[in-house]
This record gives structure tokens, C-alpha cells and sequence, in this order.
């Protein structure tokens, strides 16, 4: 039985029945919430209403047999019906936040030695995080 051939685009959200192999047989009915063939995972979201968070992850070895219940229809396989609903990404808040992270590996550039060795850029930025709280007042006399 080869689950990844029947784990097409169209079977996402579609009601199954698993039953898996012995010693623990079980069988188990919800929604295919995904299946990913990398870590030979099978994802069910158990129970009818749309609010349920039980899912079952199921080891695609265990699976001893499994029946397509009813195939899901356009609407619930459309990205705006996805459950857990799919949040809006703020782009100004991750603008700032790549801005950010640029600003900061700049910094970073610019503790970076010139011809010195690992070890010694490596000394240098263990100091630099142990005294990256303390204020230096020059001790110098201007007459």
C-alpha cells in the first residue's frame, strides 16, 4: 500500500478511516490534516467540529489500511477556509524586524578584528560580552 500515492493536492482535508497494524490496532476517523512523506508522518484532526484540537500523528509504517470517507470539497481545501485559520503576516513589523537584523549584523561587522586569528577575535568578543553593561569614564587629566 503506497499512502503517499493517494496523498495528493486533492486529498488535503478529506475524511479518512485508519486503522493501524497490531500490537496497538486502533482505528481512528477525522480530516487529513497533512502528510508528509519526509518524516513518513500522517496528520488527523479528530472529531467533526472545526474548533477541535485533537490530532493524531500517525507513523506511515503503522498504517495497516486506510479508507477515503468523503473527498473535501473546493471550499474546504481553499486557503481561506484552512483550519487553524491562517493569520495575516504584518509586513511593516517584519520590514523592521529584517531592518533590524541588518543593523545588528553591521554592528557585529564592525567588532570584527582585521587580520587577527580566531582565537584572538574569539577573546576579544568574550570581553566585549562580559563588560557590554559597564560605562568607561576616561581617568585622564586635562589641564
Amino acid at each position: 500500500m503506497n499512502i503517499w500515492r493517494a496523498n495528493e493536492h486533492w486529498l488535503t482535508a478529506s475524511s479518512l478511516r485508519i486503522t493501524t497494524a497490531a500490537p496497538e490496532s486502533q482505528t481512528c476517523e477525522g480530516t487529513l490534516y497533512t502528510a508528509d512523506p519526509i518524516a513518513n508522518l500522517v496528520v488527523l484532526r479528530l472529531g467533526t467540529s472545526d474548533k477541535s484540537g485533537d490530532y493524531r500523528i500517525i507513523p506511515v509504517s503503522r498504517i495497516q489500511s486506510f479508507q477515503i470517507m468523503s473527498l473535501a470539497t473546493r471550499a474546504e481545501m481553499d486557503i481561506a477556509n484552512a483550519q487553524p485559520k491562517i493569520a495575516e503576516l504584518d509586513l511593516k513589523r517584519l520590514e523592521k524586524r529584517c531592518d533590524d537584523r541588518v543593523a545588528a549584523l553591521k554592528e557585529q561587522a564592525k567588532s570584527k578584528g582585521k587580520g587577527v586569528t580566531m582565537e584572538a577575535q574569539a577573546i576579544f568578543d568574550a570581553l566585549k560580552r562580559m563588560y557590554a553593561h559597564h560605562t568607561y569614564v576616561s581617568l585622564t587629566r586635562h589641564c
